[in-house]
Parts: C-alpha cells; structure tokens; sequence
C-alpha cells in the first residue's frame, strides 16, 4: 500500500509504502512529539514503483527523504490519494509555479526547509533530553 502521512495540520507529507499503513503511524508517532495523522492509503499493484514514480515527479517540493512540503501540489496529489486515485504527473506539473511564480516560490521553498530543520531540532532536542531522564 502506499500512504500519505502528514505531520500536524499544514506540516509535511511523508509518501511511503507500507503492508499496514495504521502499523507504520504508530511506528513514526511513537517519540515523535508532532500529532501523525495518516490522510491517505492506497493498493495498488506494484507499490514500489508507484511510490518511487510519486518520489520522482514530487521530487522538487523534496525536503528529505520520503518528506514532502504541504502546498498546493502535494496538496493535489493529497486529494487525489483521499479520492482513490493515483496523481498523476499532468495534473500536477507546474501547479506550484503557477501559484507562486518566480522568486516568490523559492522564498517558500526557503522557509519550508527552514521550517523542516526548526522542527528537527525541537524533535531532537526534547529526543536527547527524555533520553536523560530515561
């Protein structure tokens, strides 16, 4: 299965593969002190390639990894996901450049990652500290 695991409300999205998507929440909610919520899952037949053909035409709103910035495509693909369709890289090409043309998306890119590695810092800071305490 492939699912969509966001971070909070407007966080990131993780796009990933899973036999049991509920099961892998858990797994990436457990230390994580941001509230997971799991917006979409999928079967489809060959789940490795589907989830490295989303990878690849997402791969510009990449922050790391299997991580992607919510905005306006993901949030497509997103809504497609939830409607029981795959994205599909036509309808989303070009969806965020529109919205945010020129120097205006890279500034949201910017702060995007700059928001990314401000989370992962908390995350490990309060991570280090209840080890500590443990």
């Amino acid at each position: 299965m492939i699912y969509f695991i966001q971070a909070g409300e407007d966080g990131p999205v993780k796009i990933g593969r899973a036999v049991n998507p509920v099961e892998r929440l858990s797994v990436l909610q457990t230390g994580n002190w941001s509230d997971f919520r799991l917006r979409a899952a999928l079967t489809v037949d060959d789940d490795t390639e589907v989830e490295t053909s989303l990878h690849k035409m997402l791969s510009r709103y990449r922050i790391r990894g299997e991580w992607f910035r919510f905005n306006v495509v993901v949030n497509i693909a997103l809504a497609q996901a939830q409607a029981g369709f795959l994205p599909t890289p036509h309808k989303l090409d070009q969806r965020l450049d529109d919205a945010l043309p020129g120097r205006a998306g890279r500034d949201a890119n910017r702060r995007d990652r700059e928001k990314y590695n401000a989370y992962m810092k908390e995350y490990m800071k309060k991570r280090r500290a209840s080890a500590r305490v443990g």
